[in-house]
C-alpha cells in the first residue's frame, strides 16, 4: 500500500515498569460532573447534566513534552483526571492524567484540550 502522505505514528502511552505501550484509539470525556465545577462554569448543578465530549487520540502529550496551546490564552487551567483504559478483550486499566482547559475562551461552556 502506498500513501500520498506518510501516516502519523499511532498515539500511545508508555506503561510504567514495562517496555510495552498502550495504543490510544479514542478518548471519551465527561465534564462538569460535580457540583463545584458546574457552579465554577456558571451553571446550576441541579439543572445542568454532565457534558460528554471526545478528544483526538493525537492530543496526548507524553515524556515531558511541551503542551501546545493558543498564544492568546490567558487562563489555562489544569486538573488531575482519572483515566479508565479498555482493551478489546475486556481488559481494563486505570491511571491518572493531567488535563488542560483553556478557560479564557470557554467562559460558559467546556472545551477541553489534552
Amino acid at each position: 500500500m502506498t500513501y500520498v502522505f506518510p501516516p502519523a505514528p499511532i498515539p500511545s502511552v508508555p506503561i510504567k515498569g514495562s517496555r510495552q505501550f498502550f495504543a490510544v484509539n479514542r478518548i471519551y470525556c465527561v465534564g462538569q460532573n460535580y457540583g463545584d465545577h458546574v457552579r465554577e462554569m456558571g451553571g446550576d448543578p441541579k439543572a445542568s447534566p454532565p457534558v460528554f465530549f471526545s478528544k483526538p487520540a493525537n492530543s496526548i502529550v507524553t515524556e515531558n513534552q511541551n503542551v501546545n496551546y493558543a498564544l492568546a490564552t490567558d487562563n489555562l487551567h489544569y486538573e488531575v483526571e482519572l483515566v479508565v483504559a479498555g482493551g478489546t478483550r475486556s481488559e481494563i486499566g486505570v491511571t491518572v492524567n493531567q488535563d488542560n482547559t483553556i478557560r479564557s475562551v470557554t467562559r460558559n461552556r467546556l472545551v477541553a484540550h489534552m
